[in-house]
């Protein structure tokens, strides 16, 4: 099982959280790949830990579907679900639209200038470069509503969404960039004017508009 070298010194955390959140980046990236080995000796030889924070932070993304745990056998990265994936973007669009409408009360001019200057770094961006700006944009949103269990949800579910990005599109298509972009500049002008059922609505389309192409991708 390929493992990255040490690059730096960890922020101390709890050895689970530790595993648990670099394992999540790995598979998030796609630095482990869907269906690939992954070994808990390794892993705990790798964190300098015992087997068991390893063992509990491989539940913990197997609870996610990021990981599939075979009793008796060896356990892998989950497989990238099409299916699935539509339905992600669906929920993660609804949640995005109720992070808009908690966060509504609190929007104020800078802010909207926060999401203005965020959003004019995608056009030309790689396909890396890109979805870290488009997660920055909605997590600015995330941030204001202020809603920890929303953001957790979100954050999860959004690691579903990176890695088949990633894994599809070795260079994030113009369509996506383009229309991310124009989506993005239409939820700005809906807060701009105070519309929230217009901000709601284009936040939820932002991410929906994506379903079209995985139907494509699984003909």
């Amino acid at each position: 099982m390929p493992i990255p070298k040490k690059t730096q010194t960890p922020v101390p955390k709890t050895a689970r959280e530790r595993v648990y959140q670099t394992l999540k980046k790995w598979i998030e990236s796609n630095t482990m790949k869907p269906g690939e080995k992954i070994s808990d000796t390794e892993l705990a030889s790798y964190f300098e830990v015992s087997r068991t924070p390893v063992r509990e932070a491989m539940q913990l993304l197997a609870d996610q579907r990021l990981i599939e745990i075979r009793p008796g056998k060896e356990s892998i990265v989950a497989p990238i679900d099409l299916a699935s994936t539509k339905e992600i973007y669906v929920i993660l669009g609804q949640l995005q639209a109720t992070a808009v409408r908690f966060a509504f009360p609190r929007i104020t001019d800078q802010f909207i200038r926060q999401l203005e200057q965020i959003n004019q770094k995608i056009p030309g961006t790689s396909a890396e470069s890109f979805i870290t700006t488009d997660n920055a944009f909605h997590q600015c949103i995330l941030d204001l509503a202020g809603n920890p269990f929303l953001d957790s949800f979100c954050n999860m579910l959004s690691a579903h969404i990176t890695r088949f990005q990633l894994s599809y599109f070795e260079q994030t298509p113009d369509y996506s960039i383009q229309g991310t972009f124009r989506s993005h500049q239409r939820i700005i002008d809906a807060l701009k004017n105070g519309d929230l059922p217009v901000a709601e609505k284009e936040i939820y389309e932002n991410f929906t508009f994506m379903i079209e192409k995985i139907e494509a991708i699984a003909e």
